[in-house]
């Protein structure tokens, strides 16, 4: 008696977050997956995406909502090409080494296309994130003219931004566990004057 009494409170204290989620008639989501930049050039560049949240569907109903905690990650390296109105064409090679990521919470709804085992869905919903761009290059921009082949230096970024995505999804029931895919296109506002489009296409799993 006092084994089985120890056991069932090792095991509520290993998984409280689903035991909770039990209660409340939630699940736990837990996905990961490829992002790629919409609006940032015309060079692919593949990005990270990471979502843990908390799904809530009332009674049989065909819509649920989810909060999810996200994280996006993208790296690139670019190789510039210009013409300097000052120093003309260059042999020198310019980089430019980026480093973007986005962290934060993402609201979203979505409403079941069926009710078989195997049911397409839409979504959409809204978000805010704490964003961060870390750059390294070795060319600076003085008014009109392009100083290249300039020492290597570092610069970096911070800011809140707000975000709205719609898209569409796929789950299918795998015994008291759902396996989802999602594609959804976002748009991250960074500031007044510019926004970053994304395009991520995640796999999960809902306990």
């Amino acid at each position: 008696m006092k084994i089985s009494l120890a056991g069932s409170l090792a095991l509520s204290l290993l998984f409280p977050c689903s035991a909770s989620a039990q209660l409340l008639g939630s699940r736990v989501t837990a996905a990961g997956g490829m992002d790629a930049v919409l609006y940032d050039g015309p060079k692919y560049v593949p990005g990270y995406v990471g979502q843990l949240g908390l799904e809530w569907r009332p009674g049989t109903s065909r819509g649920a909502f989810r909060l999810g905690l996200m994280h996006y990650q993208q790296n690139r390296n670019n190789r510039i090409d210009f013409y300097s109105p000052c120093t003309g064409p260059s042999d020198i090679e310019c980089t430019e080494i980026r480093e973007y990521g986005a962290t934060g919470l993402s609201a979203d709804g979505s409403f079941d296309l069926g009710k078989g085992r195997i049911r397409p869905y839409l979504l959409s919903g809204v978000g805010a994130f704490r964003s961060t761009m870390n750059s390294r290059v070795n060319y600076r921009c003085t008014g009109l003219c392009f100083d290249i082949g300039y020492p290597s230096h570092a610069y970096s970024r911070r800011a809140w931004s707000g975000s709205m995505h719609s898209g569409f999804g796929l789950s299918a029931n795998a015994g008291r566990t759902t396996l989802f895919t999602e594609f959804r296109v976002m748009l991250l506002a960074t500031d007044g004057s510019r926004s970053r489009g994304m395009m991520p296409v995640i796999f999960g799993v809902k306990f």
